[in-house]
C-alpha cells in the first residue's frame, strides 16, 4: 500500500490536525501525540509491526488515506469517473414544465418567458425517455422552472408515466426533487407532490422579511415572505425540504436573519439549508444557480456565515463541496435538461426558449451541427487529463469545476478552479466541529 495523493491535512486550534481524503470524503482528528505515528504509517505502511499499528493501517486503508499500489489510484479514479459519465446506470433528467413564474424577483429575467409544456410535448418526452429508462438501473428527476408548481398537473401526468415505464422495465424510479419558490407549496400541495412521487423540495428565501419582500414580491407586488415561511413549515411534514438562503452582495446579515426566523418557527432541525448567491443572468429561475458557480466574494460570505452558525447543532447545515464525485451532470452522456418546447440541453443554466444552446430534441434523433458542437463542450471535459488538476489534492471533489467555464487554449483545456478551493481547509474544520458538536471560536 501507499499514501493517497488526495490526502489533505488541516490544523485545528487545539493543536490537533484534521486528516481529510478527497476520494472517500473521510475525515479524522489526530491529537498532537498521534499525528507523527499516523503520518509515519501513511508514508511507510510496511513499517507497521505491532498489532496496534497494523490495526491503524487497516483503518487508514478503509478511509482511503492508504491505497493499493495496483491498479493505481488515478487508474481507479479514471474508471469510476468514466463509468459515471458513460456507464449509463443512472439516467438523470431535469424537466422545466414552464419558464413562467408567479413572483417578480428583482434580479431574475426568466419569468418573462411565456409558455407551458403541452400534452404533445409530454407524450413525446415519455416516448423519448423510454430508451434511457429501459437501460438504466435508476432514473432521477428534478423539476424546476420558472415556477414548476404552476404546472402541477403536468408534473403528475409525467411522474405517473415514468412510474409506469419504470415498473414495466423493472427499473428504479428514485423520489423526485422540485425546485420551487415555495409560494404555492402548501401542506395540501406537498401531499399531492408526495403522492405523485416527488419526495424533496428546495425553497428559497431572500434573507430577512424586509429583504425578501423587497426582492421577491409576487407578480402584483405583494409580500411573500410570511406565506413561504408558513408553507415551509407545513411542507416539511411530508417532504424533505432544503431551504436555499440567498446572500446579496456578500452581506451575510439578512441571510442570518432568515435562518434565525426558521429557528424561531422551530423548523430549523427539520429542514436542511444552504446559502446561494442572488444572481440573474439566465432564463431559468435564479434559484437553480449558485451551487456550481460561485464568485469569490460569495464564497467568502458563505464561509463567514458557516463560521457564525457552526456552533448551532439545532440545524441541518449543508457544507458545500466536501464529498467526492462528479460535480456536474452536464458531462454525463445520459443526463439532460428538457425545456417546455421539448428541446434538450446539457446544463440547467442554458435552458431557454431559444435553441442556440440546445443539444437535441425529444422529437427527433437528428442532431444539427451546432447542437453537436454544444455537446462537445461537455464531452471534452476531462480534468483527469489535465496536469494542473492532477497536482490538486482535492481533485476528486472539484473534478475540474464548471465545464462551461473551461476554456481551450493552445490545444489544451484550461479548467477553472472553484473559489471554494482557497477556503476548503477552513470549511473542513467547520464541518468537523459542527458534526462533533464543539463550539467554534472565531
Amino acid at each position: 500500500m501507499q499514501a493517497s495523493r488526495f490526502n489533505k491535512t488541516v490544523d485545528l486550534e487545539n493543536g490537533s490536525k484534521l486528516l481529510f481524503n478527497a476520494t472517500t470524503g473521510a475525515i479524522a482528528e489526530l491529537p498532537p501525540d498521534m499525528y507523527s505515528p499516523i503520518r509515519r504509517l501513511i508514508e511507510l505502511p510496511d513499517s507497521a509491526q505491532t498489532a496496534e499499528d497494523k490495526e491503524q493501517v487497516d483503518h487508514l486503508h478503509y478511509g482511503g488515506f492508504l491505497v493499493e499500489k495496483e491498479p493505481g489510484e488515478l487508474t481507479q479514479l479514471k474508471v469510476e469517473y468514466g463509468d459515471q459519465r458513460f456507464g449509463g446506470s443512472i439516467f438523470t433528467l431535469g424537466i422545466v414544465p414552464t419558464l413562467e413564474c408567479n413572483l417578480a424577483c428583482s434580479y431574475c429575467a426568466g419569468r418573462k418567458n411565456p409558455g407551458r409544456m403541452t400534452r404533445h410535448v409530454e407524450k413525446a418526452l415519455l416516448q423519448w425517455a423510454a430508451r434511457y429508462i429501459r437501460k438504466a438501473d435508476e432514473t432521477r428527476i428534478t423539476w424546476y422552472g420558472g415556477e414548476p408548481l404552476l404546472c402541477v398537473d403536468t408534473i403528475e401526468r409525467i411522474q405517473q408515466g415514468f412510474a409506469e415505464m419504470a415498473s414495466g422495465y423493472k427499473a428504479t424510479l428514485a423520489g423526485s426533487t422540485i425546485l420551487t419558490n415555495g409560494y404555492l407549496l402548501s401542506g395540501d400541495m406537498a401531499r399531492r407532490l408526495k403522492s405523485a412521487g416527488v419526495m424533496s423540495a428546495q425553497v428559497t428565501l431572500d434573507g430577512s422579511l424586509e429583504k425578501h419582500d423587497s426582492c421577491r414580491p409576487d407578480s402584483d407586488g405583494k409580500p411573500t415572505f410570511d406565506r413561504i415561511i408558513d408553507n415551509i413549515c407545513e411542507a416539511a411534514k411530508d417532504l424533505d425540504v432544503v431551504v436555499r438562503v440567498n446572500v446579496h452582495d456578500g452581506d451575510m446579515t439578512t441571510a442570518r436573519e432568515a435562518v434565525e426566523m426558521l429557528d424561531q418557527k422551530d423548523i430549523l432541525s427539520k429542514v436542511g439549508f444552504y446559502f446561494g448567491e442572488a444572481t440573474g443572468g439566465c432564463e431559468v429561475c435564479s434559484d437553480v444557480t449558485g451551487r456550481c458557480r460561485l464568485s469569490e466574494s460569495h464564497a467568502q460570505a458563505q464561509l463567514a456565515i458557516y463560521r457564525a452558525l457552526a456552533s448551532n447543532t439545532n440545524c441541518r447545515m449543508d457544507f458545500p463541496y466536501l464529498t467526492p464525485g462528479s460535480r456536474c451532470g452536464s458531462t454525463r452522456s445520459n443526463s439532460f435538461q428538457v425545456a417546455p418546447s421539448g428541446y434538450l440541453f446539457k446544463c440547467q443554466h442554458q435552458v431557454s426558449p431559444r435553441v442556440d444552446s440546445s443539444v437535441g430534441s425529444i422529437f427527433s434523433d437528428q442532431v444539427e451541427d451546432f447542437q453537436q458542437s454544444n455537446q462537445w463542450v461537455f464531452a471534452r471535459h476531462d480534468p483527469l487529463g489535465s496536469s494542473k488538476c492532477l497536482e490538486c489534492d482535492i481533485l476528486p471533489v472539484c473534478m475540474g469545476g464548471c465545464p462551461r467555464e473551461a476554456k481551450k487554449e493552445h490545444n489544451e483545456i484550461q479548467y477553472k478552479c472553484s473559489p471554494l478551493k482557497d477556503i476548503m481547509g477552513e470549511l473542513l474544520v467547520l464541518r468537523y466541529l459542527y458534526e462533533v458538536g464543539e463550539e467554534v471560536t472565531s
